[in-house]
């Protein structure tokens, strides 16, 4: 399975429109993809709150529409990254993972918010995994990585690849360099990450994206800075080493 991570560089003075043309260019420049993870409000930027109104959109909006496209193009799955979702007179954080033929796999809003995000959005309720051809696919956003019990619930409905989407400070950056090998370690699960770099609003993001394998390896990490990370993994590796080292198994405590 050939996983690509765009850890897009995010700059104020962009729009809306720009990110989404620069990162469809990357999309096609691709070669073979079977994944592809883009980072969190990639296309408006996180801490650009004052915006999270003019920019939300429908879950089949815009950001659904150009990526759909592209998935039937490049004949790959794609984890959305975050945009802002207007539904019910809410706002929502939400990721849509979308398979080859560009429909919705799966829809994912951010369960745990953080900081100013609480005023503006929604929380989520669901624990969301999607059956599919690379395995069953657990999806989370950012600062849900602080709570290992999400991840948990994620690996007893059969998850056994993790996606994530974040727009991390780089000040915290330690701190997911830490729990991101973990939560793949305990779960025995991939784990793949997808980051912001740049800066938005005078908060730098930390980058650093990663894939992990079921053992708590950095199989492949990005910088600080804008980088496309790729890695071929095994599906099946986390069956087998489930398998072979059966810890989820051996639980006692629930």
């Amino acid at each position: 399975m050939r996983s690509y991570i765009l850890q897009l560089e995010y700059r104020d003075s962009g729009t809306k429109q720009e990110r989404l043309s620069r990162a469809a260019d990357i999309i096609r420049s691709l070669e073979n993809p079977d994944i592809i993870l883009l980072p969190e409000l990639w296309a408006t930027g996180f801490f650009s709150y004052g915006d999270y109104e003019k920019n939300s959109e429908a879950a089949d909006g815009e950001t659904f529409a150009l990526l759909s496209k592209l998935a039937r193009e490049k004949d790959t799955y794609i984890f959305t990254g975050s945009f802002t979702e207007k539904s019910g007179g809410r706002l929502y954080n939400t990721a849509l993972l979308l398979d080859r033929s560009g429909e919705i796999a799966a829809a994912y809003r951010k369960i745990h918010l953080f900081g100013d995000e609480k005023k503006l959005v929604s929380p989520g309720t669901d624990i969301v995994t999607a059956e599919t051809e690379l395995g069953v696919i657990g999806m989370s956003i950012c600062y849900d990585l602080r709570f290992p019990e999400l991840y948990r619930r994620l690996s007893e409905k059969g998850a056994e690849l993790f996606l994530s989407c974040y727009a991390l400070p780089a000040e915290r950056l330690e701190h997911w360099r830490i729990l991101t090998p973990a939560r793949a370690l305990e779960n025995q699960a991939f784990f793949l990450s997808c980051g912001c770099s740049g800066k938005n609003n005078g908060v730098l993001f930390s980058g650093h994206s990663m894939i992990v394998t079921p053992r708590g390896e950095i199989l492949r990490e990005g910088g600080i800075h804008e980088k496309i990370i790729c890695a071929d993994i095994d599906p099946e590796a986390a069956r087998r080493y489930r398998e072979s080292f059966p810890a989820l198994k051996d639980r006692v405590l629930f």
